[in-house]
């Protein structure tokens, strides 16, 4: 047993290089990347993210107040002039509009309760050369290519 203690020597040596081999192959870099999650988002992406998301609902959030805006108007016989005005006023609506675009001295009465902005303008607009359009607090007022459909007058015969 003595004469084969020095090969049994050199066999568990080989064996402990042989296993020390396997355990520096187990933690090679491509075994060590496939244990991590796949979906590891670095540092400036997950910024680029959070950005984004914040911008749409910025967006989403100046569309939402003209939804939630209630409005109450009661003019007679006052000019579009001066109901542009008092919207801008007493609300955070901005009108943008070419003075040749929009017939500011057109004389109207208005009477509207509780209303969001698109009734409002739609009541305001109906029956003119005017077409308007809500982007966020801003409203835009521009020149209608067709004419407007004045409401149709039922006559007793």
């Amino acid at each position: 047993m003595r004469q084969h203690l020095p090969a049994m020597r050199m066999i568990v040596k080989l064996v402990t290089v042989h296993n020390q081999t396997l355990k520096s192959m187990k933690n090679s870099p491509n075994e060590q990347r496939l244990k991590k999650p796949l979906f590891i988002i670095s540092l400036k992406y997950k910024l680029v993210l959070l950005l984004m998301a914040v911008t749409v609902f910025r967006l989403y959030a100046k569309d939402n107040y003209a939804q939630k805006i209630q409005i109450t108007l009661e003019v007679s016989n006052t000019s579009v002039g001066r109901i542009i005005d008092r919207i801008e006023s007493t609300t955070d609506f901005h009108f943008v509009y070419k003075t040749k675009d929009v017939d500011l001295d057109r004389k109207l009465s208005l009477h509207v309760q509780d209303e969001n902005i698109q009734t409002v303008l739609e009541r305001m607009f109906k029956s003119s050369l005017t077409a308007y359009k809500v982007k966020g607090t801003h409203i835009i007022l521009k020149k209608r290519l067709a004419k407007p459909q004045l409401p149709e007058v039922k006559g007793a015969s």
